[in-house]
């Protein structure tokens, strides 16, 4: 895929987002950081700060990982693999107090899983 047809599919799935009931619902927001050739997810992090939800970003803490909110995307910085995440200063939640996570995935079974 060229970078240009992976900003355009990005795009479409990100309005695709927005029109989800699940996704107007949720108050707190889970996004990860993308990276390759992983939807982009800038487009729906603004989406998510303008429409006041909370983001949350996952980071690397050891073999596991811990959501903290960001304010603005300009917090995130380097970390494990080089993928952008917040700064562990960043308030945390638990990710089972999240309303919606949002996971990259190439491919999924009939169930859902990845």
């Amino acid at each position: 895929m060229t970078g240009q047809d992976l900003l355009t599919r990005s795009s479409l799935i990100c309005n695709y987002l927005k029109k989800l009931d699940i996704y107007n619902k949720a108050r707190s927001v889970s996004i990860y950081s993308d990276a390759n050739n992983e939807v982009r997810t800038d487009g729906i992090c603004r989406n998510a700060l303008e429409s006041g939800k909370s983001v949350y970003f996952p980071r690397v803490a050891g073999d596991t990982l811990t959501f903290h909110r960001i304010d603005i995307p300009e917090q995130l910085v380097p970390g494990a693999y080089g993928i952008a995440e917040p700064p562990s200063d960043c308030p945390a939640i638990d990710a089972a107090n999240l309303d919606l996570i949002i996971v990259p995935g190439v491919a999924f079974d009939i169930e859902g899983g990845r």
